[in-house]
Formats: C-alpha cells, structure tokens, sequence
C-alpha cells in the first residue's frame, strides 16, 4: 500500500519537474524574441536619427516601443462566467432577504 503512494507522489514530482522544464524553456523563448524586439527598435531608431525623417508621432512610438519591460502579472483573472456566477450568487442572497423581511 505504501510503495503505491509513494509511486504516485514520485510519479506526481516527475510530472511537475518536466512542466517547470517547460515553462523555463517557452520564458527563455520569449526573452530571447523581446531582446531581438529590443535590438530592432534601437536600430530602427538609429536609422531614424542618422537621416531618415521621421515624425515626432514616430519618434514618440520607437521611444515607447523600446522601453518595454517584462512585467509579471500579480492580478487575478476572472472569467465572464465566474463573474456571472458571483453577481448571480449576489441576486439570490439578496432576493432570500427581501423574502425574509416581508415575511416577519
């Protein structure tokens, strides 16, 4: 009975090992592309101030464009459902205690 547990729990380890594998490598993926990203705006920008005449609209976008930053999401995401459910969960508390007060 033990051996069974404790298969799964390792069964279970391997599994989250290889997940966190996963994620490190799409998170490195991605650093990669907003540094190529990053090394193309500034050569954009070069261009753009050694003689090509841009707007300062353009200007102002290169500028914004190249200080991106990776950010990490500390927000909760609901969805439209769950949200549903919260506001529907909220009518019917409310909806019991009108009931209640015109009943006593």
């Amino acid at each position: 009975m033990q051996a069974h547990v404790v298969f799964a729990f390792e069964q279970s380890l391997v599994n989250m090992t290889q997940r966190l594998q996963r994620l490190a490598a799409s998170t490195d993926e991605k650093d990669a592309e907003l540094n190529e990203l990053r090394a193309m705006i500034v050569e954009m920008r070069r261009q753009t101030s050694s003689g090509l005449s841009g707007s300062s609209t353009q200007q102002q976008q290169l500028e914004s464009a190249s200080s991106l930053r990776r950010h990490m999401s500390s927000d909760s995401i609901i969805s439209a459902a769950s949200q549903q459910s919260l506001v529907s969960a909220a009518d019917v508390d409310r909806k019991k205690k009108k009931n209640k007060n015109n009943w006593v």
